[in-house]
């Protein structure tokens, strides 16, 4: 009765799911020489020779920043105020893995969209801001400047047909940046949007769920522990 007990009681402990976490800090600033991407290194998932089954993988994101947004005008003609506006919003992508090499080796690194936030709509008196543009006068274009700011917390389930890229003994060397989503409301079609000095600072991090399973020699221990109460029970 007390061996069988505890064989039980062992197998049933071993179907508990256990969490791992590994994070990397982030700084994104698009003014630096790599254009605003950074390159996250976080821990793949050890199995540990088999004894940990790997059930859910989650991408988690915080991050906090500002950028600047920039409209120009190259018509020679201005604008009144409420003729234009633009709104968008600024989105987070995760590549699990260096690019370099990957599709001459047909290997597949997936990325994965991290969301982000949006940028509410503005509106600019074009006329009052900046002047129209003069091509032949040597002037510039007409520019209007807008902060904004804003930030974003998410969780990405990763699909299981991609655990693979996350397991191993070794570490993942990634691609992240944003990716700026810009809508420019211009009945005229002579205006042009883009964003600028962008600065975020965050972590990314990865929560790997995982299941324990007995080693080899652990389970045939149990398995013989199995057999030894059943003899037992039979003797009486």
């Amino acid at each position: 009765m007390t061996l069988t007990g505890i064989a039980i009681g062992c197998m049933a402990g071993s179907a508990a799911a256990d969490v791992m976490t590994t994070s990397a800090s982030i700084t994104v600033d698009s003014n630096s020489p790599d254009f605003g991407t950074v390159n996250p290194v976080l821990s793949r998932f050890d199995t540990m020779g088999g004894t940990r089954v790997l059930t859910g993988i989650d991408i988690n994101l915080q991050l906090a920043g500002s950028g600047t947004i920039v409209v120009e005008n190259f018509s020679e003609t201005a604008y009144s105020a409420g003729e234009w506006s633009v709104e968008g919003g600024v989105n987070w992508i995760y590549l699990a893995g260096m690019p370099d090499g990957g599709e001459e080796t047909g290997s597949f690194i997936p990325f994965f969209g991290l969301g982000g936030f949006g940028i509410a709509p503005v509106t600019g008196d074009i006329e009052a801001g900046m002047g129209p543009f003069d091509p032949f006068g040597g002037g510039m274009p007409g520019r209007f400047e807008v902060d904004f700011d804003g930030e974003g917390d998410s969780v990405l389930a990763v699909d299981p047909s991609n655990f693979d890229v996350f397991i191993g003994t070794d570490d993942i060397v990634g691609v992240f940046g944003p990716f700026t989503d810009l809508l420019l409301d211009d009945p005229n079609f002579a205006l042009s949007a883009s964003t600028q000095d962008l600065l975020f600072s965050g972590t990314l991090s990865l929560t790997y769920t995982f299941d324990v399973v007995p080693a080899p020699g652990v389970a045939a221990t149990l398995g013989f522990g199995g057999m030894i109460a059943a003899r037992r029970r039979r003797a009486r």
